[in-house]
Parts: C-alpha cells; structure tokens; sequence
C-alpha cells in the first residue's frame, strides 16, 4: 500500500508541475528557481538581477524565451524551466558552446563562469532565441 500511495503522490505532483504557473502570487515555486524572473517582462528587455546574486531564471513561454534577454554575474546559473513543448537551449554565438534539451514540464541549468554576450535559440522553434550577458 506505501507504495501505490507514493506512486500517486509522484503522478499528482508531476501532473501539478505540469500544469504551469498561472501568475498567481501564492504559488511555491520550484526548487530549482534561483531569481526567478517576471514571466510578464517584456521579452526584449533585459531582466533585473534577482536579490540573491545566484543567477536568473527563463522561462520557455509556449514558443517564446522569457525573459528574452538576461543580465548575470560570471559563475552564476541560468535555469531555464520546460513548458508543455519540447524545445532545446543550444548556443549560436559566444565564448562557450552549450546544447541541452528541455523537456516538457523539466528544467535545465547552466553556470557561464566567462563574461561575454551568449546568444542561444531552440533548434526545434525558428525564431525561439534568447540572450545571456554575463559581466
């Protein structure tokens, strides 16, 4: 029985992970969200610095990166959080090359420990790009 009651909760919790953030400011967010960012900026501009000085989160907003653009310290993180789509984070220009996949509903973190201008897209959505200062 222990094991069918864990199943479930597992099966809920992932459901209700899922299901996205309806902007409601009640709302825990996930433990890998480090500086999240607001998902109601305008996705041109470059996001505020979170309070903890730990990084910045994006968010893969159905076919659009939100923030598009974000500004972070070198060796801090990025998280970037899945939707209901599959997309992929994959470097186009800057000093390192990354390729992650996203599923949906999971997350994906990467530190740039070098200053510079990242830019990045997902290869499956033409036009899904995005932006990483790192000073």
């Amino acid at each position: 029985m222990p094991k069918r009651l864990f199943a479930l909760i597992a099966v809920l919790t992932l459901f209700l992970a899922a299901c996205g953030n309806d902007d409601d400011d009640d709302a825990t967010p996930p433990p890998a969200d480090n500086g999240v960012t607001d998902p109601g900026d305008e996705g041109d501009e470059p996001s505020d610095p979170p309070e903890n000085g730990e990084g910045a989160t994006v968010e893969s907003d159905g076919m659009a990166f939100s923030p598009a653009t974000v500004e972070i310290s070198a060796g801090e993180t990025v998280t970037w959080n899945g939707s209901s789509l599959p997309h992929t984070v994959t470097s186009t220009d800057g000093p390192m090359d990354f390729d992650e996949s996203l599923s949906t509903g999971d997350s994906v973190s990467i530190t740039f420990d070098e200053p510079g201008t990242y830019e990045y897209e997902c290869t499956f959505h033409q036009g899904m790009t995005g932006t990483i200062v790192v000073s």
